[in-house]
């Protein structure tokens, strides 16, 4: 699974890389390596009850393409590894006792960790000489690397796999905003990014509508790998 995850990333390059310009001088490449803090939580009409924000650690490379004289527009592609999950006491939905994947009173930590697969919109708004406003909008596609559960289980120690109860895969929308200064030769970047599922990540019979949220904050910098 994971190397048909990576090789669909490497067929968007390819594809980007037929629908850039043959002139170089006509193109701008720019690389982003990036990292920064997590917060995510479940959503969705079958939210974990008593499920709390899990803090985690978001990372991440893309490369962008934007045309040369029409730098308010860039296409990016990119990888990313998140934390997601939730913490606290979770609990059976007090409606549908059977709702996944507990069925008994968690204290501890639901710990999803997913590499995802981006093509984000960028748009750029000059606001300063060396700065300008950076608005994104993508689809983003998910690979399911961990699952794990720790804590306590009505109030017995318990650490275990979630995978089977979970879905290999995730889809959901990024949206995403932040300031890039240029440098000359580099550019440093900060941007907010809210990360919604738009599909359920459960896989038990129940099949529950339980969607993954992660809010996160990163610092990255920005390498133009080509151009004028």
């Amino acid at each position: 699974m994971m190397r048909r995850f990576f090789a669909g990333a490497i067929i968007c390059l390819t594809l980007l890389a037929f629908v850039a310009p043959m002139d170089a001088s006509a193109q701008v490449f720019r690389t982003r390596l990036y990292g920064g803090w997590s917060n995510a939580n479940f959503w969705g009409p079958d939210k974990i009850l008593g499920s709390e924000d899990r803090n985690g650690f978001l990372a991440g490379a893309a490369v962008e393409y934007v045309r040369e004289g029409q730098n308010e527009l860039g296409y990016e592609l990119g990888v990313a590894y998140i934390q997601k999950g939730a913490k606290g006491t979770i609990e059976p939905n007090e409606v549908d006792p059977e709702q996944p994947p507990f069925t008994s009173t968690l204290e501890g930590e639901v710990k999803l960790d997913y590499i995802e697969l981006s093509l984000l919109f960028n748009f750029y708004l000059p606001i300063g000489a060396k700065t300008d406003l950076k608005l994104g909008v993508d689809p983003a596609f998910g690979m399911l690397s961990s699952a794990k559960a720790e804590g306590t289980l009505d109030g017995e120690p318990f650490a275990g796999d979630l995978d089977k109860y979970l879905t290999n895969v995730d889809f959901g929308i990024v949206l995403a905003a932040g300031l890039v200064y240029d440098l000359k030769k580099v550019a440093l970047a900060v941007d907010a990014r809210v990360d919604f599922g738009a599909i359920s990540i459960d896989d038990t019979s129940e099949d529950h509508d339980l969607k993954t949220r992660a809010v996160g904050v990163v610092l990255g910098v920005v390498i133009p790998l080509g151009g004028k």
